[in-house]
């Protein structure tokens, strides 16, 4: 979502200048073109860069005095000092910012990642086995709803922001704060009323000694991963068709721009319809998961993900695009909440958050490959068509092993498996 407001918001030319030192001038003739070529052909967006050459301390006088700079490229960090102390055009702590920033998204993005363990590993706690599937694909329908309207509050504050006079940048650092006022919000519902199922076991120990013992467990159930070997056969699978599926859904957007040359507005309006389509289609494959059993209903969904990535190879009209959208979303959330709803069949009562842990491990644990095939197959053959035909193979890889899964005997090794761990 933050990403395809950073997008939405890059549609206008730029005019930048760059302020530098004398003796960079050639280099940033060939650097500023290059830039521009590239932030082109990713964004959409054109980019004219002018450059001003000085020598050391009266570039940064210039800038004190009045000169209208968007880059400062100055070596020395007294000149920058100086701008920051004289005109404030630079935070006085510059130095550390840049530090601080990525200390903050580091968190947060580690935040948002451990609280899927324990959010996917409500769905046991809350649907039985017959209701498994249809519960996980009502949790991801109303996620789809959530993430549509999210995104249309952001597109509508980005839009409302230029007709007040509101700079890119300042609309962007507003658009954090009601993203992150979205989550704190839509969040009290399950700080205040979900309720787990089990009372928590043992009496409370400080950090130290908890994760001690986290760590503990965790070991135990790898030591024991033979009782397991269903699921953790599944979780192979998983993890090698949820890299093909992830690569195509980040990917895509490289897809269209060097393709189909869509613009980012044109982008930010599939994803639109993308998040609506799969309201209902998550909400269907859920209702199919429950009538036609969790491993056929998955097989199919993987089934039309490899027809998606085979008729991506051949379409060069934007009209073609929207519609393999429409299917993409149609299986998208189906997907993964059919996957959510066969792992929490086979996850034992008593250690919902721990194996979901592993799961949520695995969607993350191979993320650079998908993309680094891709990348790697752009380059060597320039042709965006081929890099999305190559993930047909974690799809492919995926849906042998998930072929050979046993599910009836996966629930029954978490069944057998309900006895609570030991007590902290």
């Amino acid at each position: 979502m933050i990403g395809l407001l950073l997008l939405l918001a890059s549609q206008e030319p730029v005019h930048l200048l760059n302020v530098s030192y004398d003796p960079t001038r050639e280099l940033y003739d060939e650097v500023n073109a290059a830039f521009a070529r590239q932030w082109k052909s990713k964004t959409g967006q054109t980019v004219t860069i002018r450059q001003s050459h000085g020598g050391s301390g009266a570039q940064a006088r210039a800038v004190i005095d009045g000169l209208e700079a968007d880059v400062v490229t100055l070596a020395l960090a007294g000149d920058i000092d100086q701008i920051s102390e004289r005109r404030g055009l630079v935070p006085p702590d510059w130095q550390s910012g840049p530090a601080l920033f990525m200390v903050l998204f580091f968190l947060a993005s580690l935040a948002f990642e451990l609280s899927f363990s324990f959010y996917n590993g409500f769905l046991p706690e809350i649907a039985d086995e017959e209701s498994m599937n249809r519960v996980s694909g009502y949790g991801f329908a109303a996620g789809y709803v959530g993430g549509g309207l999210a995104l249309a509050v952001a597109i509508e504050h980005l839009s409302i922001g230029r007709s007040f006079g509101l700079s890119t940048a300042a609309g962007l650092r507003v658009g954090l704060v009601i993203m992150g006022l979205w989550w704190a919000v839509f969040t009290l519902p399950a700080a205040f009323i979900l309720r787990d199922r089990n009372p928590p076991r043992g009496t409370a120990l400080d950090f130290a000694a908890t994760a001690k013992h986290a760590v503990g467990e965790v070991l135990h159930t790898l030591s024991k991963i033979r009782s397991y070997s269903v699921l953790a056969l599944f979780l192979l699978g998983f993890l090698l068709y949820n890299e093909g599926i992830q690569t195509v859904m980040s990917q895509a957007s490289v897809f269209a721009r060097e393709v189909l040359k869509m613009t980012p507005g044109e982008l930010g309006m599939v994803v639109l319809m993308i998040q609506f389509v799969a309201t209902p289609a998550a909400l269907g494959v859920g209702w199919l998961g429950d009538r036609l059993g969790a491993k056929t209903t998955l097989l199919g969904c993987l089934a039309i993900w490899c027809g998606l990535l085979i008729a991506a190879f051949f379409i060069s009209t934007k009209t073609q695009f929207w519609y393999l959208g429409v299917v993409l979303a149609m299986v998208m959330g189906g997907t993964q909440s059919i996957s959510r709803a066969i792992m929490g069949s086979m996850t034992p009562t008593a250690k919902t958050a721990e194996f979901f842990g592993f799961f949520n491990l695995s969607c993350r644990a191979t993320s650079m490959f998908g993309p680094i095939l891709f990348a790697q197959v752009l380059v060597f053959t320039r042709s965006a068509n081929l890099a999305i035909l190559s993930l047909l193979v974690f799809i492919v890889a995926g849906m042998a092993i998930v072929l050979c899964v046993k599910l009836p005997r996966g629930i029954q090794q978490a069944k057998a498996d309900n006895s609570p761990t030991s007590d902290l």
